[in-house]
């Protein structure tokens, strides 16, 4: 596959409604044959306890704090330039995710996908997110989401607390029950999946939460750390 030819393009600013320009890459990337459409550039979990002092943040994540803001108008110049030109860059499917948004963003997501959707009618769209109320997940799925990651990353609770400590305040059941709501809309046959970090907890739990998710219709994603 070629490098991202759209990359380095900005979209257009517009003074009259405040909307800034920004680079392509910063909204989305190419890599392969999927286009991975950013929710977010920041991180809720970036961030310090005021109270235990503590790091929130997953501690096997590299990548670098920010505060930006993505422009839904922005977002759709880009998603519309590259489904244009998606038969050239041999585009086939849509992921969207990115950081983790604040609870503020929940319905950001879906406007995004009805963005997706109306440029490109038919291509998958896989959403990867946090645990969300049913209702939000129903509403993802009937804006033309059809592939879904809540991902556990460490099973046990007690060592994913000590690496991943703000995202590990939502347990690991509240994840597996987003997961298997999921799977009544958009099956039992890999659409709902979780990626699961190897290496970090014992052989023991990994396998039981392996065989949890398999036994629930949930594809695991296996990363070696």
């Amino acid at each position: 596959y070629p490098l991202d030819p759209l990359e380095n393009n900005y979209t257009k600013a517009d003074p009259a409604t405040g909307k800034k320009s920004v680079k392509y890459s910063e909204v989305a990337f190419l890599s392969t044959d999927r286009l991975r459409v950013h929710l977010t550039n920041s991180c809720i979990f970036k961030t310090t306890n005021c109270k235990t002092g503590e790091y929130e943040g997953c501690h096997f994540c590299n990548i670098a704090k920010s505060s930006d803001v993505l422009d839904l108008r922005n977002i759709e110049e880009v998603v519309e330039h590259y489904c244009k030109l998606s038969g050239n860059l041999r585009l086939k499917h849509f992921l969207v995710g990115g950081q983790t948004a604040p609870a503020s963003d929940k319905e950001k997501i879906i406007d995004i996908i009805k963005i997706i959707r109306k440029h490109a009618r038919f291509a998958p769209i896989y959403a990867m997110v946090i645990p969300y109320p049913k209702e939000m997940i129903k509403q993802m799925y009937e804006a033309g989401m059809n592939q879904l990651s809540c991902n556990i990353e460490v099973f046990d609770d007690k060592i994913a607390r000590k690496y991943m400590p703000g995202k590990r305040a939502t347990s690991k059941n509240a994840y597996v029950d987003t997961l298997k709501y999921a799977t009544t809309l958009m099956g039992r046959t890999g659409n709902v999946r979780s990626m699961i970090i190897v290496g970090l907890e014992t052989r023991e739990t990994f396998i039981a939460g392996i065989k949890e998710l398999a036994q629930n219709g949930i594809q695991p994603i296996l990363s070696v750390f």
